[in-house]
C-alpha cells in the first residue's frame, strides 16, 4: 500500500464529496491497527470553520452497537441473561399475553416471550413503522406515535412506555425486524443499573477509553440538513432535539468513534483498559440470528437504497449482536473480506472493522438520507483496498 498516495486519494475524494454538492461536509479517520494512517476531511462547520477531527457529529444509528456493547457489560456482571424475557424487568405490558403480533390478515396472538438477546439482533418484531413495507391500520397507528415525536425531546422510558403499547411486527424470535429493539435494551440497562443511559455509557465506556467528545447532546457543529434539502444553493437545517435513547441520539468526533471501533478491534480492550472480555466480543460479532441463517433470509422487510451500506437486499450478510458481519463479498457487494463489521446511521455516518486486515474505518457526515449513501460507501471502500 502506497500510504502518500492513499492520503491524496482520500482527502481528493472527501474534497470532491462537498465540492460535487453530495455532502455539505464530512470527515473520515482511516486505522491499520493502533496506528492511524489518514484522517481529514472537507466542508465547514456552522461556526464557518473546516471540519476537524474536534467535530461534533449526529451519530444515529452508530448509537446502537454502542448501547449494545453497555448491554453485555451487564451480562457479564450477572446482571442480565441473554435468554431473560424482557418483562422480567419492564414489567407484565411485555408479556406475551398482552402483546399482539401483525399477521396476514389483521392481528395475532404474540407466541413467545420478548428476550434480552432478540433485542440485541433484532429479532423482536419492534420494528420501525416507517421501514414497514405495507401500510395499514395497524401500522400507521404506530408511525402517526413515532412521527408525532419526531421533534421532540424523549428519553428511553418514554419511548419504552410509547412503543409497549405498538403492534409487533413479526413473531418474536422469527425475523430480523430492525426498529426500536435498541431503545427497550437502553431502558433495560437503565433499570438495572439504577443509572441513566446517559450516565451508564459515560462511566463505563466514554470515560474509559477516553471518548471525550461524545454523549447525548444537540450541539452538534456540523451543518446537519435534510438529502431532499441538500444541492446548488440549498442547505435547509434538519432540527435533532435531544434524545437520550439507546438507537439513536449521540453525537460524536470521528476519532471517539475510532477508540470505540479499536475496542472490538482488539477484543474488548484498549490501551490497556478492558471494557468486555475477549469471548464476549466474539458471541457479539458472530452470527445471532436464528438457525444460524444470514439476513436476507430472516429479514421481514428491506432497508431503503439511501443508506451508506451494502444491504438493499442483506444478500451475503449476517448480523450479530449490535454488527452486520460480512458472511460472503461477492454476495455483498463489497470489499471487505467476511468478518467484516459494520453498522451505519440515517445521517449517512457509516464505520466498518476489519479483523482479518486490522483495519477501522470511520466516516461521518451528516445528511439525513443522502441520495449517494451507497455510491459513496462503495467509493471508500476501493480507496481503502485498492489504493
Amino acid at each position: 500500500m502506497d500510504t502518500s498516495a492513499q492520503e491524496r486519494a482520500l482527502q481528493g475524494w472527501l474534497k470532491g464529496l462537498v465540492d460535487n454538492l453530495e455532502l455539505p461536509c464530512c470527515y473520515m479517520a482511516l486505522y491499520k491497527g493502533d496506528k492511524c494512517v489518514f484522517k481529514g476531511g472537507a466542508g465547514n462547520g456552522v461556526d464557518g470553520r473546516a471540519v476537524s477531527e474536534h467535530s461534533r457529529f449526529h451519530l444515529y444509528s452508530m448509537t446502537k452497537p454502542i448501547v449494545s456493547v453497555a448491554a453485555m457489560i451487564l451480562v457479564e456482571k450477572g446482571k442480565l441473561d441473554l435468554q431473560d424475557p424482557i418483562y422480567k424487568f419492564l414489567g407484565d405490558k411485555w408479556k406475551k399475553e398482552n402483546q399482539r403480533v401483525l399477521g396476514g390478515s389483521g392481528l395475532v396472538p404474540c407466541e413467545h416471550n420478548i428476550t434480552v438477546k432478540m433485542l440485541l439482533n433484532h429479532t423482536s418484531g419492534i420494528g420501525y413503522p416507517f421501514l414497514y413495507p405495507k401500510q395499514n391500520e395497524h401500522v400507521s397507528k404506530a408511525l402517526e406515535r413515532d412521527a408525532a415525536t419526531t421533534n421532540k425531546e424523549e428519553t428511553a422510558e418514554e419511548v419504552t412506555d410509547r412503543i409497549s403499547t405498538n403492534i409487533l411486527f413479526s413473531q418474536p424470535g422469527s425475523k430480523f425486524t430492525y426498529g426500536h429493539s435498541t431503545d427497550v435494551l437502553a431502558r433495560l440497562i437503565e433499570v438495572l443499573s439504577g443509572e441513566t443511559i446517559e450516565h451508564f455509557l459515560k462511566s463505563h465506556i466514554f470515560d474509559r477509553i477516553g471518548m471525550r467528545h461524545t454523549g447525548y447532546a444537540h450541539d452538534s457543529i456540523v451543518p446537519q440538513v435534510s438529502g431532499k434539502a441538500w444541492g446548488k444553493g440549498k442547505r435547509k437545517p434538519y432540527p435533532v432535539p435531544v434524545k437520550k435513547l439507546g438507537g439513536t441520539g449521540l453525537v460524536g468526533t470521528v476519532e471517539d468513534y475510532a477508540l470505540f471501533a479499536r475496542m472490538i478491534l482488539n477484543g474488548g480492550q484498549l490501551d490497556g483498559v478492558r471494557i468486555i472480555s475477549k469471548e464476549t466480543v466474539s458471541k457479539m460479532t458472530r452470527n445471532q440470528l436464528p438457525l444460524n441463517q444470514q439476513l436476507g433470509e430472516v429479514a421481514l422487510y428491506q432497508f431503503p437504497p439511501n443508506l451508506p451500506l451494502p444491504i438493499a437486499n442483506f444478500s451475503g450478510s449476517e448480523f450479530g449482536l449490535g454488527f452486520r458481519i460480512c458472511k460472503d463479498q461477492q454476495l455483498s457487494g463489497e470489499l471487505a473480506p467476511a468478518g467484516t463489521l459494520d453498522w451505519c446511521g440515517l445521517g449517512g455516518t457509516t464505520f466498518f472493522i476489519d479483523p482479518t486486515n486490522s483495519i477501522v474505518c470511520i466516516f461521518l457526515t451528516n445528511v439525513l438520507a443522502p441520495k449517494t449513501a451507497k455510491q459513496y460507501w462503495r467509493q471508500l471502500q476501493e480507496l481503502v483496498y485498492n489504493t
